[in-house]
This record gives structure tokens, sequence and C-alpha cells, in this order.
């Protein structure tokens, strides 16, 4: 399946970590009813390590990295001018939900 994602779907929210807007995007996908955390992080090339583009993210990366037993770098997505490493996440069923009811 290939998705091509909407563009209203992501949001800017780079000015919360203290970088441009389009340098972290932001935004929800709902997948079998069940809502994710979309989350894109610009990236760039420095030295031939992938970083992020806004310094406080960089540390999210490595998370993300630790969480998949992946290496970078993390394959991208053009969005614009700039590539970006997509991150999805389910939300907290407690948020919504009860855990032990079916989606």
């Amino acid at each position: 399946m290939n998705l091509t994602l909407p563009d209203d779907l992501l949001h800017p929210a780079g000015e919360d970590a203290g970088a441009a807007p389009a340098a972290w995007l932001y935004g929800v996908l709902t997948i079998n009813g069940v809502d994710h955390h979309l989350e894109a992080i610009a990236v760039l090339d420095v030295d031939g390590v992938q970083t992020a583009e806004a310094p406080s993210l960089d540390e999210n990366l490595g998370l993300y990295l630790q969480a998949s037993a992946a290496e970078r770098p993390f394959d991208t997505v053009a969005i614009g001018d700039r590539r970006y490493v997509l991150v999805l996440t389910p939300f907290s069923a407690s948020t919504w939900r009860d855990v032990t009811e079916a989606p």
C-alpha cells in the first residue's frame, strides 16, 4: 500500500521546539479507527550524520532510533523543500477509552 499524505494533514509546530515552523510538523492520522500522532522532523546531513534541523529535536531522533532498533540514517520523505523523518505513534488508550475495550 502506498499512502500519500493530504496537504492539510500536517501542521507547523517548529516554533514549539525553538525552530522554524516547518522544522517540525504534526498531525493526526486515523488507522482502523485508532488515532495516531504523526510527527515529521526535518533533518539535515551534517558531516555525514543525520541530525534534526531543530537541535532540540535531535534527542527525539535518538530516542526513536533506540525504540526502533534502527540505524541512522532513517529513510526520509520530501515535504516541500525539506526532508523529514516520519514517526507514527498511537494515542494513549486511556485518554479516550478503557484499555480493555476493543477499538
